[in-house]
């Protein structure tokens, strides 16, 4: 071969192992731009379980006496009031919001499930409240304890969910914490 068809393959080869690095550098930065967004979702996550985890710490008692009370409405002296406060005690319950739900999805995807359904259970009692309220005006409530016995029930179902969510938060900073521990 001659020198000016050495020096053309020279160039071809280095212009294949250019492009062989070009794509292996690409494809090295979007691995570590992709490590790097699990990892900030994780301490998001990690930051907004804390957060739930104390907003919820008192919610399990304050839904279970709900739950006592609502069952008790039919037999109530003042069926409406009962009501009223029961509604009131729903509207300052602090639980989870969309947003902070979104931030736990980096957890198991059946603990993220399980609160985002206890939080929706929440909602729908809190309308039933609402539309009970509404009826009450019409209705004797009085005449209705299956739908406070059922509504009861609701409210149960999210103790349990709530209780088992806050157990899939401790886990999950507890895991998170042994995983920093083991990277340090």
């Amino acid at each position: 071969m001659q020198k000016n068809e050495w020096a053309s393959w020279v160039q071809a080869i280095f212009s294949v192992i250019a492009i062989c690095a070009a794509v292996g550098i690409a494809m090295w930065q979007r691995r570590a731009e992709k490590a790097a967004t699990v990892q900030r979702d994780l301490a998001r996550a990690e930051i907004v379980a804390s957060k739930v985890l104390l907003m919820t710490s008192g919610l399990p008692v304050q839904l279970e006496r709900l739950a006592s009370h609502i069952r008790s409405v039919p037999e109530a002296a003042d069926p409406m009031q009962l009501l009223e406060t029961m509604q009131a005690q729903f509207d300052f319950m602090p639980m989870p919001d969309e947003g902070q739900l979104m931030n736990l999805l980096p957890m198991p995807k059946k603990s993220a499930r399980r609160l985002t359904h206890a939080c929706e259970l929440v909602d729908q009692s809190k309308l039933s409240i609402r539309k009970l309220k509404q009826i009450g005006l019409v209705r004797n409530l009085r005449e209705m304890p299956e739908q406070f016995s059922a509504l009861g029930d609701v409210v149960d179902r999210s103790v349990v969910l709530i209780e088992e969510s806050r157990k899939d938060l401790d886990a999950f900073l507890h895991g998170r914490n042994a995983e920093v521990i083991a990277q340090s």
